[in-house]
């Protein structure tokens, strides 16, 4: 695999030390495909098989840097991937950037990565996923790009808390479960999990997260701790 582009370099900065990850463009994809994983996509057009084998090589890259066999990854009905045992992780891409992120079970019990481009997340699904607190917070940035930035962070959160906590929990995890406080002088996220979930994590209240912007897209990173 080519090295990360420059431009998402930020990115491997946003996880704890135990957490390895890899981000590259889509465009720069094999689209090879392990015979292995043909059959997830081999009705997809080559937009979707091209994102899909970009994604694939961000997580054996992932795992090679955690010294794991890097060879074909699977997924489950929900279309997630399957990692080897004693790792977890999360997979994600945009239509220009595909990214991974990977640790131990010894270290983490979760790990949740997601990827959006800024400009395409649309002002109509904000009554849709958004909290009281992000509404407010939302209406009151008055400035057009910095509340369109805010909206898609918080949009690329939830995304990641969604894969960060439904492998575990194997129960609904919706919109309305997480919500997001973000410090933009430190690049840092607080998800404040909603009083249904927070049963099945043991009464676990928060998750810590970090976040990126570069080039039109916005990342953003959580993880539980073991």
């Amino acid at each position: 695999m080519t090295e990360m582009p420059a431009e998402c370099a930020a990115l491997a900065s946003l996880f704890p030390d135990c957490v390895r990850a890899a981000c590259m463009r889509v465009q720069d994809a094999p689209l090879h495909i392990h015979d292995a994983e043909l059959a997830f996509v081999k009705k997809a057009v080559e937009k979707r098989r091209r994102e899909f084998s970009a994604g694939r090589c961000c997580a054996r890259e992932a795992l090679r840097q955690l010294g794991c066999n890097a060879g074909p990854i699977a997924q489950d009905h929900n279309g997630a991937p399957l990692w080897p045992e004693d790792i977890v992780g999360a997979i994600t891409h945009s239509s220009t950037y595909a990214a991974a992120a990977a640790a131990r079970t010894s270290h983490l019990r979760g790990i949740g990565i997601d990827i959006e481009t800024v400009s395409r997340v649309s002002a109509a699904i904000a009554g849709k996923i958004l909290t009281e607190p992000e509404k407010a917070r939302l209406k009151h940035e008055a400035d057009p790009h910095a509340r369109q930035r805010l909206l898609a962070l918080i949009f690329s959160a939830k995304e990641a808390v969604y894969k960060c906590l439904h492998p575990i929990a194997q129960t609904r995890i919706g919109f309305e479960d997480a919500c997001i406080e973000c410090d933009p002088s430190q690049s840092v996220i607080r998800i404040q999990l909603s009083a249904r979930v927070r049963p099945v994590f043991h009464g676990l209240q928060s998750l810590p997260g970090r976040y990126c912007f570069f080039d039109d897209t916005v990342c953003a990173a959580v993880w539980l701790a073991a």
